[in-house]
Order: C-alpha cells, then structure tokens, then sequence
C-alpha cells in the first residue's frame, strides 16, 4: 500500500531539482543582468562634496575657498583609481554579467547533443569567459592598464584559440567525409555483393544511381 506514495514521492525529486535549478539561473541572470546599471543608485558625489556646493550656495564659503577644497574631496572619494565608487560599478558591470552569462554556455553545451555544435559551444564559452575575465581584472587591476605585454598575451591567445578551432572544423568536415565514404561503399559493395540476390542486383544498381544522381 505504500509503493504508490513512495514512487510518486520519488518522482517528483528530478522535477523539483530542475525547478530550484531554474529559479536560480533566472535569479542570477537578474542581478546580473542589473550589474550594468546598478551605477545609477550610487550618488555622484560624496556627501563632503555635496555639503561644499551647498555651502558655496548658500554663501558660507567663497568660490576661491570652494576651488582649494574640491580637489581635496575628489581625490579622497577615488575609489580603485576610478572617480568615485559610482565610476567603478559603472566600469565592472557589463564584465560581471558578461561572465554570468559565459557561465550559462558551459551548462547549456552540456545539453547539446550534435558534436559540431557542443565544440563550437565550448569554444565560445573559452572565449566569453577570458575576455570577461580579462575585464573584470582590467576594473579591479591598481594600476592604471595592464602592462603592453598582457595585450600581446591575449592576442597570442586568440590567435591560437581561433587557430585550434580552424583546426577542429577541418578534422570534423574530414571525418564526415570518411564516415560519408564508408557508407557509400557498404552500400554500393559489401550490401551488392553480400545481400543482394543475383536476379535483384540490376535493379538495385539503378536505384541505387537514381539516389547519387539526386544527392549529387
């Protein structure tokens, strides 16, 4: 009396699995989908600097008082060697959610079933993942740039990746070619010359061209 429960219980287990799996892509392809424009709730200015141009305003400060502190401000509100903090998220928005979304092609091209293209599919996340990479170490990096060796890095980098899957493409067309090959022969030889009675072999020969003839 208890089989019943128990298999529906236990049937239920992937579903819910796949459903706590989508709410949480769905979840996180939000925020991050928000990363590029969550700048906009940060303020412009610190509250220092807001307080000085109301004080310069109101007349409590000259503008020559104003002019010798402002400087003072903006460099004490840089943040990361950005202008302000507003400045940085602005700068390591698209990055973070490009790298989310690079993340989603790994999951997704586990799912994909054609061999051409699941690499493809893998190519692109290897290239998604180090450009969004590169730019999210670019905002947080405490130098100004990257040393003109990095570039030069990642060019190479490129370079090879666009050249393995040139590579790739060749040997997959090649491969489909052979597969191709290995077909036609069973099917013109080994099935003509094994399974094919005597008095049927005319017949299936002109079929046979009849299909090269529309294929070709």
């Amino acid at each position: 009396m208890k089989l019943m429960p128990l298999i529906k219980k236990m049937s239920e287990v992937p579903m819910i699995g796949i459903e706590a799996k989508s709410v949480i892509i769905v979840l996180g392809a939000l925020l991050s989908g928000t990363a590029p424009f969550v700048h906009m709730l940060a303020p412009r200015d610190s509250p220092e600097i807001v307080q000085l141009e109301a004080k310069l305003d109101s007349g409590d400060i000259t503008e020559a008082e104003y002019n010798s502190a402002l400087p003072v401000l903006k460099k004490e509100q840089k943040y990361l060697g950005y202008f302000n903090f507003r400045s940085f998220l602005y700068a390591i928005g698209t990055p973070i959610a490009m790298f989310y979304f690079s993340l989603l092609m790994l999951i997704a091209v586990n799912n994909i079933q054609e061999k051409l293209l699941r690499k493809s599919m893998r190519f692109a996340f290897l290239i998604s993942i180090y450009i969004s990479s590169y730019l999210i170490c670019w905002v947080i990096f405490p130098r100004s740039d990257f040393p003109d060796g990095m570039y030069h890095f990642s060019l190479g980098v490129m370079a090879l990746a666009t050249l393995a899957f040139s590579w790739f493409l060749i040997a997959y067309k090649n491969d489909v070619r052979e597969k191709i090959v290995k077909l036609i022969h069973f099917i013109s030889i080994d099935t003509y010359t094994k399974y094919i009675r005597q008095e049927d072999k005319r017949e299936f020969m002109n079929d046979s061209y009849k299909v090269y003839d529309d294929i070709t």
